[in-house]
């Protein structure tokens, strides 16, 4: 009997490499590509006051200035153009305030400087520069040059600010 358990013991291991288990584990793998694909950007905010030239009374009105602020944010290095078209009331390279049909003059001016007024996108009076991944602050002025308001109201316009890269 001895000799049979050791013949069994054996003969064992070759019956379970010969036998497969239908409980055997294993692994399987495969493999699949991860990419990101960044394109330069830009984007434009205001600085949500809008600019506001405040209350005259009508007659002969001085000058006037007021200050608003946009912030660009661009890729690092990316070039961008911001151009200002004439707004809704704008006639002949002149933006205008209306209150009904009455109309009041005024020019803006972009990035600091006073001339030349800034202008629509594309145009040669469109604000340049190159982002630097931050936000990068571009003061607007707008200049009420004198002149003869006849009619009360609030006047009132709305320009649209373009940023293209």
């Amino acid at each position: 009997m001895k000799k049979l358990v050791i013949r069994a013991l054996a003969i064992a291991p070759w019956l379970m490499i010969a036998i497969p288990s239908a409980y055997a584990a294993g692994s399987a793998e495969a493999r699949f590509q991860v990419s990101l694909v960044v394109v330069a950007s830009c984007r434009i905010d205001t600085d949500g006051e809008g600019l506001d030239f405040g209350t005259v009374q009508t007659g002969r009105v001085a000058s006037r200035q007021a200050r608003a602020g946009l912030d660009v944010y661009c890729t690092q290095g990316q070039p961008y153009s911001i151009g200002f078209d004439n707004g809704l009331h704008g006639d002949g390279g002149m933006r205008h305030l209306a209150a009904g049909g009455a109309m009041v003059a005024y020019r803006l001016y972009a990035g600091g400087t006073p001339a030349p007024p800034s202008g629509p996108a594309g145009s040669a009076a469109a604000l340049h520069g190159v982002g630097n991944g931050a936000p990068q602050h571009i003061p607007v002025t707008g200049r009420i040059d004198t002149q003869t308001i006849t009619t009360p109201g609030h006047y009132s316009d709305t320009v649209r600010v373009t940023v293209t890269w």
